[in-house]
């Protein structure tokens, strides 16, 4: 206990792995270099929300990417073309609700009726 006691004062103890060294120099280079037990908790809990975090991304772009397919799904385009050079009607018949114009009827034999 005597001698302990005298060399207490020339002891250094790492704070993170509990590993003592009678040598400064030796401590200074475990902290800087080797000892990992701390800087691997930390690595390991950044990973963690990291990955939480790329997932939680991922989740949104397919809430994105489903939102705009199902947008897609209601909308048709038809491109549609006259068979003379002369103006005719389009043939159909649209009606507004919530903001989105709907198809109600197409007149037979119309531009539209052909185009489809």
């Amino acid at each position: 206990t005597q001698a302990a006691s005298q060399d207490e004062g020339g002891v250094h103890r790492c704070g993170r792995c509990g590993q003592t060294f009678l040598s400064n120099g030796w401590y200074l280079k475990h902290a800087a270099q080797w000892c990992t037990s701390r800087r691997l908790a930390i690595l390991e809990a950044q990973k963690a929300t990291r990955v939480d975090m790329i997932v939680k991304e991922m989740d949104d772009l397919r809430i994105i990417a489903d939102a705009e397919r199902k947008t897609k799904l209601r909308v048709v385009d038809v491109i549609m073309r006259a068979l003379t050079q002369a103006s005719e009607p389009v043939g159909i018949e649209l009606d507004e609700r919530d903001g989105l114009f709907v198809v109600t009827a197409v007149a037979p034999q119309s531009v539209a009726a052909r185009s489809a």
